[in-house]
């Protein structure tokens, strides 16, 4: 790291944060590990009435318990409504610009206690019980699965648009993403809370330069970036005297140029602060790798071939796996859309040869030959993020 690499990774250390990040990482890591396993917060009926539960019931209590404490202890979330806040707050300027039109205010996290960390939650619920005498402090499990929900009653409250569910349906993959256990220690976290200061020193140096580029975190950052966005109060201010403002994390791409001729750009972060350009879309491909390799649709009515990578060899991304990779064992329950077999073709090998698999859930790759390693990396990530019924997006 030279002398001026060195003062970039100097200042991003510099950067400010409110809140410990290690410890709430911590936390947030087992709220996560506690959803994953009561997996009917994910979607269907149970997920509808947990939606309707937090609108109706949780905001309104956390609001009153905002403006004066209205318990002694921590205020106790029930679980359902505390996963789809989690998710809600991930969204942090939609969350902020809800909480503005509805109680004036950003309702932080500030005296609130998770329903995983083991605090007696029999206050909150007498609270709750007063508040609301029809809706139980637990989530009625019997009712959810043999009530039909009505829309209806959702839809004629004063409740935000927000589409909750499919925020939820995009975050409940996230845990699989930082399950290991190696994520959980001080070593890896403290790293990640180092790695996540340069990210945002990164952005602030761009805005300064005006520069207009998406930053891509990897999952170690991108941990640490929502444990900072779950303490609203705590993002809004560092962020704004960081950067002006906010900082968006809507992973929804609604705000992406339609025009297909507009070039878009995948960014890596080194350790020392630089920015590297891994891949970057102009007209109907990517880029990769300083234009060493090129990721496209391929040109087929063969259904399974989707994507056409180009360079120093010609590899296809093909659905499902394949050739090495197929499985002897066909299991009813894995879907095969969720991977894609990476197959090199030449000379040498004119039927193919599979170089990789890429699992495109996880965002794993499983390399058969080295040189296909950084190649295999960037056209994993767009597969698993961009890959849209067969078109690169």
């Amino acid at each position: 790291m030279d002398m001026e690499q060195e003062s970039e990774w100097n200042a991003a250390q510099n950067i400010s944060i409110s809140e410990n990040l290690l410890a709430a990482a911590k936390r947030q890591l087992h709220f996560l590990e506690v959803v994953d396993r009561n997996r009917w917060l994910y979607q269907g009926p149970t997920l509808q009435w947990a939606i309707y539960r937090y609108n109706a019931c949780w905001l309104p209590l956390l609001a009153k318990h905002s403006e004066s404490p209205i318990t002694e202890g921590p205020l106790v979330v029930p679980l359902d409504c505390e996963w789809v806040w989690h998710c809600h707050r991930l969204n942090p300027v939609r969350y902020k610009s809800d909480c503005e039109e509805f109680y004036g205010k950003v309702l932080d996290n500030c005296n609130v206690a998770s329903s995983v960390q083991g605090l007696s939650k029999r206050e909150t619920e007498e609270i709750w019980n007063k508040l609301y005498p029809d809706e139980p402090y637990d989530l009625d499990m019997t009712r959810a699965l043999t009530t039909e929900f009505s829309e209806a009653m959702y839809k004629t409250q004063s409740f935000s648009k927000y589409d909750f569910a499919l925020a939820i349906e995009r975050q409940s993959p996230f845990y699989y993403q930082v399950s290991r256990p190696h994520v959980k220690s001080d070593l890896f976290l403290e790293a990640a809370v180092a790695r996540y200061k340069g990210f945002l020193h990164l952005i602030r140096r761009n805005r300064e330069r005006s520069i207009k580029q998406f930053c891509v975190p990897t999952y170690d950052v991108d941990l640490i970036w929502h444990t900072h966005q779950l303490h609203p109060a705590s993002y809004c201010k560092d962020l704004t005297e960081l950067i002006g403002k906010v900082l968006e994390h809507d992973d929804t791409d609604q705000n992406r140029a339609k025009d297909k001729s507009s070039t878009k750009e995948i960014l890596g972060l080194t350790k020392a602060g630089e920015t590297l350009v891994v891949a970057q879309y102009i007209g109907q491909e990517w880029s990769l790798l300083d234009s060493l390799w090129s990721l496209k649709p391929e040109n087929s009515n063969n259904k399974d071939s989707a994507l056409l990578l180009t360079g120093p060899h010609m590899v296809k991304l093909v659905t499902g796996r394949k050739l090495d990779y197929e499985p002897k064992h066909v299991h009813k329950q894995t879907n095969e859309r969720n991977f894609m077999t990476a197959i090199e073709f030449s000379v040498d090998h004119p039927y193919g040869k599979a170089v990789a698999l890429i699992d495109l859930k996880t965002g794993l790759l499983t390399l058969q030959e080295d040189w296909f390693a950084l190649a295999g990396i960037v056209s994993a990530f767009i597969a698993s993020k961009h890959l849209n019924k067969g078109r690169i997006k």
